[in-house]
């Protein structure tokens, strides 16, 4: 796949400084030296989206890559594995027993590999491809391993997964069966540590954090989580709902779904998010955007406030 021109900067969510290296997945390094760790998100120029209504985004193909023009590579040939347009499935049965007559789940197990993951590592690596790295990594005991290492299998790179000797085999071995080197560590601490000489040494391409205390992973990455947004919008007739409820552990997939709807609130209006996390997650301190109005969904689904018309 050829190189291409990245267009996008990144900006600091604390202070909002703005930085040219495509390369900054350590976070704000002003917020660093104030003993602030914030990770960075990408900032796309307005002008370079153009005006947008619901025809500007093709049939065609099937994919989250569908939305481009609201995504930060727009000349980058996607590393893709059919990610994305996975389906809006009403739950009546719970819906009643709850008292939420519009209660939706976005199924993501349709994603390649089981896992709305699939939506982060398909940017990620894209820009991997796009400026030029030669191998990719990331420390993870779980699902975004295996979506890491199946998207650089796709995009014919080598890719050094460090998990923890505690993973079940199953799991490595779904790692192993795209073509990954698995490193079993003691301790995430270790996973980061060796993740890191990667990283600074050799310039492998990282599409989660390794930093301490953790701050989130690749901000491009991040950016495929903002179509599970826009899926939802255009399921319910390009309306937003009330609440948008999502699993969250470090919260990558929360920010970059309540992005993609303040994104949409530009042209219309947006949903409150609410957190549901892990056993064993760090839970964020606070995670909501204003309330737009009429029905409810679970997992990364959404529904109704005002039409969006061109």
């Amino acid at each position: 796949m050829a190189s291409a021109r990245v267009v996008a900067e990144l900006e600091c969510l604390r202070c909002h400084a703005v930085y040219d290296d495509q390369r900054l997945f350590t976070g704000c390094p002003r917020c660093a030296q104030q003993s602030v760790n914030v990770n960075l998100t990408v900032r796309v120029p307005a002008a370079a989206r153009g005006p947008l209504t619901p025809e500007s985004f093709p049939a065609a193909p099937r994919s989250l890559w569908r939305f481009r023009r609201l995504l930060p590579l727009p000349d980058a040939e996607p590393v893709s594995l059919g990610e994305g347009a996975t389906p809006l499935v009403p739950l009546e049965r719970l819906g009643r027993r709850l008292g939420v007559p519009r209660l939706y789940a976005k199924d993501e197990s349709q994603n390649p590999t089981w896992s709305y993951k699939d939506r982060l590592c398909s940017l990620a690596v894209t820009h991997a491809v796009a400026t030029g790295a030669r191998v990719i990594t990331i420390a993870s005991t779980g699902n975004h391993g295996a979506s890491t290492a199946a998207y650089a299998a796709r995009a014919g790179l080598p890719c050094v997964i460090f998990t923890l000797a505690s993973v079940p085999d199953t799991m490595k071995t779904l790692m192993q069966s795209y073509g990954a080197a698995v490193v079993a560590c003691a301790t995430s601490e270790q996973r980061w540590t060796l993740m890191r000489e990667g990283i600074e040494r050799g310039g492998w391409y990282p599409t989660s954090g390794w930093v301490v205390p953790p701050i989130g992973s690749n901000p491009f990455g991040v950016e495929g989580y903002k179509t599970i947004a826009y899926e939802i919008a255009e399921d319910l007739g390009w309306t937003a709902p009330d609440v948008v409820a999502v699993p969250s552990c470090y919260s990558d997939g929360l920010y970059g779904i309540w992005k993609g709807w303040v994104e949409l609130e530009r042209l219309r209006g947006s949903p409150r998010c609410a957190i549901r996390t892990g056993s064993g997650c760090r839970s964020p301190t606070r995670a909501s955007s204003r309330p737009s109005g009429r029905s409810r969904a679970r997992r990364g689904s959404t529904p109704s406030p005002p039409r969006w018309s061109g």
